[in-house]
């Protein structure tokens, strides 16, 4: 199975998925992984519920880390700061648009 990031959003088949747990979440903020963050508790519903090879769940959500930092670099932000308001009410793919709340991630 090959999906797309955008995709793999769309086919989460529950409407609220679990949280990620609070050691994985304080792991991806420690690794600087914003956007990987923001999809992860999606995928990995999906990804369950569809049965995706665990080879397939790393490259969707890094593919999606890749592509949000992509993004921050093509719109001329540098690729350490993140809106970290747009990413928590919008999803990393409106962070770059947004520039009065940046702070750097620790």
């Amino acid at each position: 199975m090959s999906l797309s990031t955008s995709e793999a959003r769309r086919v989460s088949s529950s409407p609220s998925p679990p949280p990620l747990p609070d050691e994985l979440v304080e792991l991806l903020k420690r690794m600087r992984m914003p956007y990987l963050r923001a999809i992860a508790a999606d995928v990995l519903a999906t990804a369950k519920a569809q049965r995706w090879d665990p080879a397939e769940v790393l490259r969707v959500l890094l593919a999606e880390e890749a592509r949000g930092r992509d993004e921050a670099t093509k719109a001329g932000a540098d690729p350490r700061v993140v809106d970290t308001l747009s990413l928590a009410h919008t999803g990393p793919e409106n962070a770059s648009h947004h520039h009065a709340d940046e702070h750097v991630l620790r």
